[in-house]
């Protein structure tokens, strides 16, 4: 759970999450994520926290420009381009959308 303003307790989708590393591609290449649900939905809508599979993530240079690449293939949003920085400074950009066959896609920035 997180507590956000004015104490309000809201629901987080996962509790935890493991990233590993795929082999052949050194230090900075690309990742599995795997996240451990606790708040699950049904088949239907579209949501990244659905039983199975729930998304593949790609590293993108320019997360809005990606974004717009994958609608106008015929994928559809599923939320808005997130940009925040963290406690260490770094700026995260990412954002969900679909593919044109209803899968999840996370399209994000490296750390800058």
């Amino acid at each position: 759970m997180y507590n956000g303003p004015a104490n309000r307790t809201v629901p987080v989708p996962h509790r935890g999450e493991t990233h590993l590393r795929l082999p052949g591609h050194g230090d900075q290449g690309p990742t599995l994520e795997i996240f451990n649900y606790n708040i699950m939905q049904e088949k239907s809508p579209i949501a990244v926290n659905r039983p199975g599979s729930g998304h593949i993530a790609f590293v993108v240079d320019d997360v809005p420009a990606a974004r717009e690449a994958v609608l106008a293939a015929g994928g559809a949003p599923v939320g808005e381009v997130v940009t925040l920085t963290n406690a260490a400074g770094a700026r995260l950009t990412w954002v969900y959308v679909t593919d044109p066959e209803g899968n999840v896609l996370e399209l994000q920035s490296r750390p800058k």
